[in-house]
């Protein structure tokens, strides 16, 4: 198997790979603050699009930052959107959205592949796509419980679908780390490859998912998400969750502020 790609370009937050019909899109930093600027966003957006409607292209790999640093990560990224407005905040959230349902709507196989401390928004909007693969080194972190706030990226939907409501409720509730190995005891992800070989893994079973007649996944697709309605409106009630969280998150840091200054 050929693993060299046969072009490389830049997509801003992003790298695109292409092996034969199979296609890489890489995040290059880590993925929270790639949501940040309302540009980068658009592009990333645009990037995934480009290659759903690439006729080249059968399989999609989304391929997590290689360096990310877990829960800190995610409280450097609530510092900066405490000081960003409303609007900015929606736009943000709304990002995340847009992802997740361009995953689902794709007629094409998408994989999911990561390592490392992968934040639960990453996991998360994992769940919309067709096939999870992880490094054995893998930890999944639920920092929002850190920080009072509420999950994104879908999880409280597809984990409901997938585990019922009982085991989705002990999981997003749990503040400890969750393993690879854990993960694929769930049924969250399907495998597990060597930290080394992640990528080999990844366009080995990308062929195979190739393999697959296109019409015949775009309907199966179809009907393991029917009806997306529902999606689309949980991702909106989740948005405003969202919100809500992060208006107590400001006001409670504006308080702090007020409370630390001197008399």
């Amino acid at each position: 198997m050929d693993s060299k790609p046969d072009k490389q370009k830049s997509c801003n937050e992003t790298t695109v790979e292409k092996h034969g019909n199979i296609a890489i899109m890489r995040f290059t930093r880590q993925p929270l603050f790639a949501t940040t600027n309302l540009r980068e966003r658009a592009r990333i957006l645009n990037c995934l699009q480009q290659l759903i409607a690439d006729a080249g292209v059968k399989v999609i790999i989304i391929f997590g930052a290689p360096d990310k640093s877990g829960p800190s990560e995610y409280g450097d990224f609530l510092d900066a959107a405490a000081a960003a407005d409303d609007k900015y905040i929606y736009k943000m959230l709304t990002m995340f959205n847009q992802l997740i349902l361009n995953i689902v709507h794709c007629p094409k196989a998408v994989m999911y592949v990561d390592s490392g401390a992968v934040l639960s928004q990453f996991l998360h909007m994992s769940l919309a796509c067709d096939y999870r693969l992880v490094s054995e080194d893998t930890i999944f972190h639920k920092a929002y419980l850190d920080q009072a706030m509420v999950p994104k990226g879908g999880g409280a939907w597809f984990l409901r679908r997938m585990l019922g409501v009982t085991r989705a409720f002990d999981l997003l509730t749990n503040s400890r780390p969750m393993s690879a190995q854990e993960a694929l005891d769930m049924g969250l992800i399907h495998e597990i490859a060597p930290a080394n070989s992640l990528q080999t893994w990844a366009l080995e079973r990308a062929h195979d998912l190739a393999l697959i007649p296109t019409s015949s996944l775009a309907g199966i697709k179809s009907l393991l998400h029917f009806p997306v309605s529902e999606l689309e409106t949980y991702l909106e009630h989740e948005n405003m969750e969202l919100f809500r969280a992060f208006t107590r998150m400001r006001t409670t840091r504006q308080r702090a502020g007020e409370n630390s200054r001197p008399g």
